[in-house]
């Protein structure tokens, strides 16, 4: 029995044919292994999974949460809310939980345009939630999130320059931008220097 409305721990991403363990375990696992304020900070407004956490049902019920019904990214308002009406938050550094991660076929990987465009709608609530709460660090940065994705299910540069600025908050349009200049010079960076070696 605890006290915490949240409990973080450690989780193992395992290859769900082989149960062995995946190279890509991700952010997450360091950041409860820091257990400092500015992970427990991190984990509050930037762990987007329901798992990896024990969640208290009173925290649930008093402030009438509940996951978004649609077909990805159910999770991401769910898990920013729960994160922030979180009076008392813990973390423990053991591994907990197994996940089991098949390569093909699972929600993470979905492609298709109607996940997608779910994800895309439900980061932008989250993101409508962390302003509302003068979270505003935590605004995720749409264009470097969608970008690729929205060109994969067919849309031209202008439909989707004109999309993610449309709704990216007004304050944070040139920074987003200014963010993706530098991740696309840094990727163009690191490509051309592994060609000359």
């Amino acid at each position: 029995d605890s006290d915490a409305d949240i409990i973080f721990f450690n989780t193992d991403i395992l290859d769900a044919e082989t149960l062995n363990p995946m190279n890509s375990v991700y952010k997450y696992r360091d950041i409860v292994n820091n257990n400092n304020d500015n992970s427990v900070e991190w984990l509050r407004y930037r762990s987007n999974v329901p798992w990896g956490k024990f969640i208290k049902k009173d925290l649930v019920i008093l402030n009438n949460l509940s996951f978004s019904e649609c077909i990805a990214g159910n999770d991401l308002y769910f898990s920013v809310t729960t994160g922030h009406y979180s009076k008392i938050t813990r973390v423990d550094i053991d591994t907990i939980y197994h996940w089991c991660l098949r390569r093909e076929g699972n929600i993470s990987s979905n492609i298709s345009k109607s996940a997608i465009l779910s994800k895309y709608e439900q980061t932008k609530l989250r993101n409508v939630f962390l302003l509302s709460v003068n979270k505003t660090n935590w605004v995720s940065n749409i264009f470097l999130q969608y970008w690729s994705n929205m060109r994969k299910i067919g849309y031209s540069y202008g439909e989707i320059l004109n999309t993610l600025w449309k709704d990216t908050p007004r304050a944070y349009r040139i920074r987003h931008i200014y963010e993706c200049f530098l991740f696309i010079l840094k990727r163009f960076i690191n490509i051309n220097v592994f060609k000359l070696k």
